[in-house]
């Protein structure tokens, strides 16, 4: 079993107020797409997604996946009010220490809250 497990990559878009973003999946492949590309990583290595979100549009997190080429992949859903996005990447750490995956991306996003993702693997 894998115990140690790193953040490969990061990436975050600015917050602006409420009413001025993009929508959700628009931000969330953005930064998404900034966090694969500082981790090195392809996405055929991503094997699931935790995403997180509370006001987005119920499909926002497959609209998302698939703008990113990552269409079939399994995605877990995580909404946990103020600690969605630590649930989120708790979940992962705990599925890439488990040994069940190797790469799993973490993607928290709000049109209020702003945007943060990040990938992981062992």
């Amino acid at each position: 079993m894998a115990t140690e497990v790193h953040i490969a990559g990061v990436g975050m878009i600015p917050f602006t107020k409420s009413g001025r973003s993009k929508s959700c999946s628009v931000i969330g492949e953005r930064a998404a797409r900034e966090a694969r590309a500082d981790a090195g990583t392809e996405c055929s290595l991503i094997r699931q997604e935790y995403i997180g979100y509370i006001y987005g549009h119920s499909a926002s997190d497959r609209v998302t996946v698939h703008g990113l080429g990552q269409a079939g992949s399994p995605i877990v859903n995580v909404n946990n009010d103020g600690s969605t996005g630590s649930s989120a990447l708790g979940l992962a750490r705990q599925a890439v220490a488990s040994g069940a995956l190797d790469c799993a991306l973490v993607l928290r996003f709000e049109q209020v809250d702003g945007v943060t993702a990040a990938l992981q693997h062992n």
